[in-house]
């Protein structure tokens, strides 16, 4: 997987940096409320900062410079467990400001998406995707988000394996408590198909507390066991905390309520930049298994990660990682 430095912004208020004032824009040093995120992306910086920042495959990639609005990635992967060669292209076209398309083409699969974004209405967001695989299956989905500094949501529907379900969720502020402190909720509800019944397929609720550095996002959710009508309960928290300019931390923890301590999952996470084109991540999990990953900006054109992956309790496990991302 390709790695990019990340810049994760926090929600809440953004402030345009220090330049010249220019007629017809925001003034500087004015701070700019942003949009709520959907409910599914609270916590997603920690999710990208406990993946996307660590390769688990050895990748190349090129990238062509953006012309016109268009863009094309070539990639080739060495994947592990089992052991597979992957190879995929991609095409992203920026039609216009309102519209998106994006084509992949890869060993398994084949992809189109098309998004419209504030067409008509603004933060208003439609999304509309499909998938062939190599098994004769194919995916589909449809989505209608909508996004202010005051409500968030969204409603989808989405085909797989043969079964529809529709998705719902919302985010709002409650400001009589701070304006860094949302609640909100997704529910998912599998559509009946043939004898199947139609049923409630899960729901988590929960909320998110984001006051400058940190970011902090808490839930519960239900998911409902496969071929059965119980449910399966768990409670989660995700923290990102930026220390400065150079340095973040995350952790994730997840606990099925009803199992062993023993069970619960923990991750975490330490980003720090070691100069201006250089970051160290080191990740450790609950589960003895340990993560380390640097990446290094070269030039405006090329940038690569080395990584490695072992297990404290299994160091027959060890894997090294890395990407290698070429601009042409």
């Amino acid at each position: 997987m390709s790695i990019s430095i990340p810049s994760v912004s926090l929600r809440g208020s953004e402030v345009i940096p220090q330049g010249p004032t220019i007629v017809g824009t925001v003034p500087t040093g004015v701070q700019v409320a942003k949009p709520l995120p959907l409910f599914r992306d609270c916590g997603k910086n920690v999710n990208d900062l406990l993946t996307k920042s660590f390769p688990n495959t050895l990748r190349l990639e090129v990238v062509t410079a953006e012309d016109q609005g268009l863009k094309f990635t070539f990639a080739a992967e060495r994947r592990f467990n089992p052991a597979t060669t992957f190879v995929s292209a991609q095409s992203r076209y920026q039609v216009n400001s309102g519209l998106l398309l994006v084509g992949t083409i890869d060993s398994d699969k084949l992809e189109g998406e098309a998004s419209f974004s504030n067409v008509g209405v603004a933060g208003l967001k439609t999304t509309f995707k499909g998938k062939f695989l190599d098994n004769n299956k194919s995916e589909a989905s449809a989505e209608a988000a909508y996004a202010t500094t005051t409500l968030s949501g969204a409603l989808g529907l989405f085909y797989k394996d043969d079964r529809a379900r529709v998705e719902i969720q919302t985010l709002a502020p409650l400001a009589f408590v701070t304006n860094n402190f949302s609640v909100g909720g997704i529910a998912s509800y599998q559509l009946p198909s043939g004898v199947q019944e139609g049923a409630v397929d899960s729901y988590s609720a929960g909320f998110n507390y984001s006051p400058g550095r940190l970011d902090e996002t808490t839930f519960v959710r239900a998911t409902r066991q496969k071929g059965s009508s119980n449910f399966v309960y768990s409670v989660g928290s995700r923290v990102f905390y930026r220390h400065d300019a150079t340095t973040n931390f995350a952790a994730d923890v997840n606990y099925n309520l009803g199992s062993s301590f023993k069970e619960v999952e923990l991750k975490l996470v330490a980003e720090g930049k070691l100069d201006d084109r250089t970051t160290l991540r080191i990740g450790a999990e609950r589960s003895g298994k340990l993560r380390f990953a640097i990446a290094n900006q070269l030039n405006s054109n090329l940038r690569f990660t080395v990584g490695a992956d072992l297990s404290a309790l299994k160091p027959e496990e060890f894997n090294i990682t890395g990407s290698v991302v070429f601009t042409a």
